[in-house]
C-alpha cells in the first residue's frame, strides 16, 4: 500500500495527526517497549519531542511518518475496513 494511502487510513482510524508512542506501537504490531528500543537504535518511524530541551517530553509520531516507514518496509499489515491489523 502506498504512503498517501496508508496515511488516509491511518487518520480515518485515529482521527489525527500526531499518534502517541502506544498508538504507533499498536499500528506496528509491537510493544511500546519495542518501539522505545528501536528510536534509541535509529530504527524506526521518525519520531519528535514535544520539547526538545526537556529530558523527560512526550514522544509523538506523525501519521504521515508511521505511513512512510509502514510504507517502505516489507510487513505482514493487513488492512481490514478502515484500520490496520497485523497477520499473525
Amino acid at each position: 500500500m502506498k504512503k498517501n494511502e496508508l496515511t488516509k487510513l491511518l487518520f480515518n482510524q485515529y482521527g489525527k495527526l500526531l499518534l502517541t508512542r502506544a498508538e504507533t506501537a499498536q499500528t506496528l504490531g509491537i510493544s511500546t517497549c519495542t518501539l522505545d528500543r528501536m528510536r534509541t537504535k535509529g530504527l524506526g518511524p521518525k519520531w519528535q519531542k514535544e520539547n526538545e530541551k526537556a529530558k523527560n517530553s512526550k514522544v509523538s509520531y506523525t501519521i504521515s511518518d508511521v505511513a512512510e516507514y509502514v510504507a517502505s518496509r516489507p510487513s505482514n499489515l493487513t488492512y481490514q475496513g478502515d484500520h490496520c491489523e497485523i497477520d499473525g
